[in-house]
């Protein structure tokens, strides 16, 4: 960080944050399952929560996945692990986490 010291001024003022965008696959991997069992049970007791929290500090939140494009890699992964039930979020069910 010593290199960026030389080309920005360093802020230790903390200003408010309108809007965070936070990349899905890292927060899948960084928040641990606990009990859950199932996909359905992980969105519900500890991936929504997580996401909920930040909507109360934010007025925007963006969460951005991976796209697998055609003859990559990851798509070719994602072929041979087959496809699963997928379960689809919407503003209704912030909102109504929300309370």
């Amino acid at each position: 960080m010593a290199c960026l010291d030389n080309i920005a001024t360093p802020q230790t003022d903390c200003s408010t944050v309108q809007a965070i965008v936070l990349d899905g696959a890292a927060v899948v991997q960084m928040l641990h399952p606990g009990q859950c069992r199932t996909f359905s049970g992980y969105a519900d007791k500890v991936f929504m929560p997580y996401v909920v929290s930040w909507l109360m500090k934010v007025s925007r939140l963006d969460l951005v996945w991976d796209q697998y494009l055609p003859g990559s890699l990851k798509a070719a992964t994602q072929e041979k692990r087959g496809s699963g039930v997928r379960q689809s979020v919407c503003i209704g069910q912030v909102a109504e986490k929300l309370g």
